[in-house]
């Protein structure tokens, strides 16, 4: 009677150690479950972060913007038109309102609103004009979202809202993570870069990027290029005359493509028309 009473007494343990074992492992997952959930639902999804920083870009794009440039000074308070402009070379910049080419290097264009806010930037690198970075500024003067291009082929897009940041390496290597390839962030560290007082001067000329045009120039913001529109990629054809920004010139437009070609007139291909930003119009 002992030993089956024994043999009871074991069968009862074992169950109710597998009742505590299943009880826990759905208290466990329900858990899980509910910290999920309460993560989506409080955290934007990183397409969200994206699609809300797009949008943003395209209502700068859409404004009556304000073309400013800068440009170095010496310590003698000259423009410089040096043909390689290093930031230890000059003592300050400048924003102007036009620049002759002949007397002044421009190292950027900023772009302000009518309220007199710096809403867009595009700099270029002072030894080829191949582009630098293009970045966007909300209403606070921070960064909403930014494409630049470092040496070695270094290059990327960066998306802000709020406190979080997010970065795509479309072709460059993702552990490139050196923060002297990004932009400035904010309106601050523009200031603090170049050493310039921002002040939108009088007679800019207003310019709106809400729609590209035949015969616009670009920088080229993409490595992919294709024979015709959803065509082959010829990317590796030509890679001697084509690299992520590059200056090019629209040459036709079909669709959500547009052919470009270098500013000499060589054919290049065509490319999606959210692969290039647009620098300026003739």
């Amino acid at each position: 009677m002992e030993k089956y009473l024994v043999i009871d007494i074991n069968l009862q343990r074992k169950t109710i150690i597998k009742f505590m074992n299943i009880t826990t492992q759905k208290i466990i997952i329900y858990i899980c479950l509910t910290s999920l959930f309460v993560f989506l639902s409080c955290t934007p999804t990183q397409t969200k972060i994206y699609e809300q920083c797009k949008e943003q870009v395209e209502t700068i794009n859409r404004m009556h913007l304000y073309a400013t440039y800068l440009v170095p000074v010496d310590s003698l308070g000259q423009y410089m038109n040096d043909e390689v402009i290093s930031e230890d070379m000059y003592h300050h910049c400048e924003v102007v309102a036009n620049v002759n080419p002949n007397q002044a290097h421009a190292l950027a264009i900023l772009y302000f609103d009518k309220a007199g806010k710096v809403r867009k930037s595009i700099e270029w690198w002072s030894d080829g004009g191949d582009l630098r970075n293009v970045s966007y500024y909300n209403n606070q003067g921070n960064v909403i979202y930014a494409i630049y291009n470092y040496y070695d082929n270094n290059c990327g897009q960066l998306y802000i809202n709020d406190s979080k940041h997010y970065i795509e390496y479309p072709f460059s290597q993702p552990d490139n993570k050196h923060k002297n390839i990004f932009p400035a962030l904010n309106i601050s560290e523009l200031v603090s870069e170049y050493k310039v007082h921002l002040q939108m001067p009088i007679n800019c000329n207003t310019v709106s990027f809400k729609s590209i045009q035949e015969g616009d120039k670009a920088f080229l913001c993409t490595e992919n290029i294709y024979a015709t529109p959803k065509g082959t990629n010829i990317k590796n054809e030509n890679a001697s005359v084509t690299w992520f920004g590059k200056l090019i010139r629209i040459d036709s437009i079909v669709n959500d493509w547009c052919r470009v070609t270098e500013l000499l007139g060589n054919p290049i291909g065509y490319v999606q028309v959210d692969s290039i930003e647009l620098f300026q119009r003739d």
